[in-house]
């Protein structure tokens, strides 16, 4: 079945933050040592019911941080400032498999790594409105 968060996974790789499973992840970075120092993670973080529709959808709001990581704070400051940009002028994005009401941008920020790499990452908090009902199948799918 297509999820919305794996509809959300293919608008991060659209918005330019990596490839799936390259240096785009799900959930959490994999070992550091199988994965490129700079690297993209989505976080799925709540799913809420923002109303039901008279014809029987229920409007939904899911939440996600996008996080970023690299050794060098201007980097991720640049790619942060980057993805809000291409958040922010996304308010219209329709995912491939539901019908999207709205994505907006909740906040953006660097943070200083704990770990003993001297990374730095960074993380970006959206939202994105469905309708909770797959689109119908076009003959061309």
């Amino acid at each position: 079945m297509n999820t919305v968060n794996m509809d959300v996974i293919t608008f991060a790789q659209l918005i330019g933050c990596g490839t799936f499973g390259v240096d785009l992840f799900y959930g959490r970075v994999p070992n550091s040592n199988k994965v490129p120092t700079s690297v993209w993670w989505l976080v799925p973080n709540t799913a809420s019911v923002l109303g039901h529709n008279v014809t029987g959808e229920d409007t939904l709001t899911y939440r996600y941080t996008l996080a970023y990581r690299d050794m060098s704070l201007k980097k991720v400051d640049d790619e942060l400032f980057r993805i809000t940009k291409e958040i922010v002028g996304s308010h219209c994005y329709e995912l491939d498999n539901y019908k999207t009401v709205n994505v907006e941008l909740v906040s953006a920020a660097p943070h200083i790594d704990v770990d003993d790499e001297s990374r730095v990452y960074g993380t970006v908090d959206f939202k994105i409105t469905v309708y909770d009902i797959l689109k119908p199948k076009t003959e061309s799918d």
